[in-house]
């Protein structure tokens, strides 16, 4: 028997929530149980569409972590990996088509396909914690978003951001994504829900056509790249030489200089800088006098014992 990974809770004024909380993971993840059960759920939302509906989790602090590793990992038939694929874009696509607008409440970590799950709905709320970290780092286990997120993403922060999400694999907090324009607000995780259902109140007034979030270029180059076919040909290329170069190799005397503030001013203070300093400046002087052609005087004359010791001091410091 197929586990209730979603399950659909309607609530007053109208509104349905689209509760993810997996009974048998301590985080949510999608598996097939996760997707059959999204199934099932839409199909509800479809035969009796409410006002609006908020995607959340049922679990504190955690969103949906993504597929689960362990289920892909297996997968070596490539008919059964493109039958799975097909059956998530699809239910994406059908959360996507819903004739109320939808927000996702995100509180934790979003990644993979949690983070397209998000995508397909009209616009997004997160949680302003730490806890809460968004990406797509599918490209570091050797796959790549298959669900949509290759597609929603670069209308909703233009291509070359998520060209560098994606290929980067790296996650941001939700200050960045509210920034790069991933999600619509962040908020403390206390107020949320009712945020959500504040977007939900806003997105209604809306057309249907003009509920989805989009992205909006700010300057010439940003909507050059993302708009233009020769803005776009440049970003790809970029982002392709990226991803091909070598990764440079430091020489042992570079990886040894890489010190912090405090190793710094360590080293700066350190009897043997000093007295390389105190050589370099007697060099100096005695460079000067000879160049000038002046007599030495008394303040610029040096003893053998101390043109010795400089010497000395400048072989330890090399």
């Amino acid at each position: 028997m197929t586990s209730q990974v979603f399950r659909v809770e309607r609530r007053a004024g109208g509104i349905a929530h689209l509760v993810v909380d997996h009974p048998a993971r301590k985080l949510n993840v999608l598996d097939t149980d996760a997707v059959e059960s999204l199934e099932a759920a839409l199909t509800d939302l479809e035969a009796a569409p409410p006002a609006g509906v908020v995607v959340l989790s049922g679990k504190p602090g955690s969103f949906i972590a993504g597929a689960d590793i362990d289920a892909i990992g297996s997968l070596t038939d490539p008919e059964r990996v493109k039958t799975l694929v097909k059956r998530g874009q699809a239910a994406y696509a059908r959360l996507a088509a819903l004739p109320c607008p939808t927000v996702a409440a995100i509180d934790g970590v979003c990644l993979g396909g949690g983070t397209e799950l998000a995508l397909a709905c009209d616009s997004r709320v997160a949680a302003e914690e730490a806890r809460t970290q968004i990406g797509l780092p599918e490209t570091m286990l050797g796959i790549f978003p298959a669900w949509g997120g290759t597609s929603r993403l670069p209308r909703l922060i233009g291509l070359p951001g998520a060209l560098d999400m994606i290929l980067s694999g790296r996650s941001v907090d939700a200050r960045r994504a509210e920034k790069m324009g991933l999600i619509a607000r962040a908020v403390p995780a206390a107020w949320l829900v009712e945020h959500a259902k504040a977007r939900l109140a806003a997105l209604a007034k809306k057309k249907r056509k003009q509920r989805r979030d989009r992205y909006r270029a700010r300057g010439f180059m940003p909507w050059f790249l993302h708009a233009t076919p020769m803005g776009r040909a440049l970003a790809c290329s970029q982002a392709r030489k990226s991803v091909m170069a070598p990764i440079p190799r430091r020489s042992r005397r570079s990886r040894c200089s890489v010190a912090t503030p405090r190793a710094r001013s360590r080293r700066a203070s350190s009897p043997k800088r000093t007295r390389w300093r105190r050589s370099w400046w007697a060099r100096c002087a005695r460079t000067s006098c000879a160049s000038s052609g002046s007599p030495r005087t008394p303040s610029a004359r040096t003893s053998s014992s101390t043109r010795r010791s400089s010497r000395r001091a400048s072989r330890e410091w090399r």
